[in-house]
């Protein structure tokens, strides 16, 4: 449980999830030192979004110091915080503390005593009686013996633990968000509103004062427009199919490669497609180049790129879902191009190829912790 929280950016996903009570009680059990419980505290209570409650807050130091076997600082702890505990609260993680402390007859006695007080109230006595029969009349059996059903299962749960690793942070309601995907259509969006209001967006003339590239004319002083040209689209749908592959192909890459790897896919491969327009058009027929098609093909390079080399992500359905969307999204940018002269095939085919080789130099290779872990578990 605690290699699965080791890596800094996988633990913020999780913690997002609401998994940070786990966390804390797997070091809790594991590492009951004063420092590492107290670091563990200090991240979940600062990344899990569900730890907003104080009582949520005050329950959870508790039972952390009680798995640990702290019994004086637990005690002393559900005095303190006493106003946030539910009844019969205090007895349980007291008890739970000596249990933990390899003390079951004092926490029998005071399970027992919790019993006999909060015993007319239903839902403290049903916590009670359930850690009652936990540690009194069920108390744990040893875990040492191996049956071959046991071991047919472990060895399941080992063969699909890489898919569930491949796709954990793209699933769950707290997953990781892809707020630099949403951030960047919001400026696509927002950039079309101002030019289209400006102006003709389908005029070359007012495209071209924006920042749109002439293949017949670019020169060194003009690099700034293999940016600038990925900010302006030829009218709204154009501009509706560029936002709808960059939502699709951007939330893919966003969660599996990072927000920084995500950037860099996006930016050089927008300066890759651009200039291999530049430099595959005929002179005698230039061009003028507009659209972020070349970038965010590149992400859908990208996301080829993954699907190839991770054999995990692509035996998922998530990464099945995501070859279809490759082939329906590519197909309608096929018609489209072929409709729409100001934008160049060559620009989306160029954005693919550098996608596709940046996106396997970039690709995040499954954890060295994680694969021990599997180890281990055989």
């Amino acid at each position: 449980m605690r290699a699965a929280f080791a890596d800094p950016e996988e633990r913020a996903g999780l913690f997002a999830q609401g998994l940070g009570a786990i966390y804390v009680q797997a070091v809790a059990c594991t590492d009951p030192d004063g420092d590492a419980l107290a670091e563990a505290l200090a991240r979940a209570l600062a990344g899990d979004p569900t730890f907003q409650q104080p009582e949520r807050v005050a329950r959870l130091i508790i039972q952390a110091h009680a798995l640990a076997g702290n019994v004086a600082r637990t005690s002393a702890l559900a005095d303190g915080l006493g106003m946030y505990l539910a009844r019969g609260d205090r007895e349980l993680c007291i008890a739970l503390a000596e249990w933990c402390a390899g003390r079951p007859d004092a926490a029998r006695r005071t399970l027992a005593r919790a019993l006999e007080q909060h015993g007319d109230h239903r839902i403290a006595r049903s916590t009670l009686v359930s850690l009652d029969a936990m540690i009194v009349r069920r108390p744990p059996r040893p875990s040492t013996s191996h049956t071959r059903a046991l071991d047919h299962r472990l060895a399941a749960l080992r063969r699909g633990a890489p898919a569930l690793r491949a796709v954990s942070t793209f699933l769950g309601r707290h997953a990781v968000r892809p707020r630099l995907t949403w951030a960047w259509m919001a400026v696509l969006v927002g950039f079309y509103a101002i030019f289209a209001a400006a102006g003709d967006p389908y005029d070359p003339d007012h495209a071209y004062a924006w920042g749109a590239l002439f293949t017949g004319d670019f020169g060194p002083s003009e690099a700034w427009r293999l940016g600038a040209l990925t900010l302006l689209h030829v009218g709204s749908l154009h501009l509706i199919l560029n936002v709808l592959m960059l939502w699709r192909f951007g939330t893919f890459v966003e969660v599996l490669y990072g927000r920084a790897r995500l950037a860099a896919i996006y930016v050089l491969s927008a300066a890759l497609s651009g200039l291999a327009v530049v430099f595959l058009r005929d002179p005698a027929s230039p061009l003028l180049l507009i659209g972020a098609s070349g970038a965010i093909m590149a992400l859908g390079g990208a996301v080829i790129a993954a699907l190839l080399l991770r054999r995990d992500l692509r035996s998922t359905p998530i990464g099945r879902a995501e070859l279809v969307a490759l082939a329906i999204l590519f197909g309608l940018q096929v018609v489209f191009d072929s409709v729409t002269p100001q934008v160049s095939g060559t620009a989306h085919i160029a954005g693919i190829v550098a996608g596709a080789l940046l996106g396997a130099l970039f690709l995040p290779r499954r954890s060295r912790e994680f694969s021990d872990m599997l180890e281990q578990t055989g």
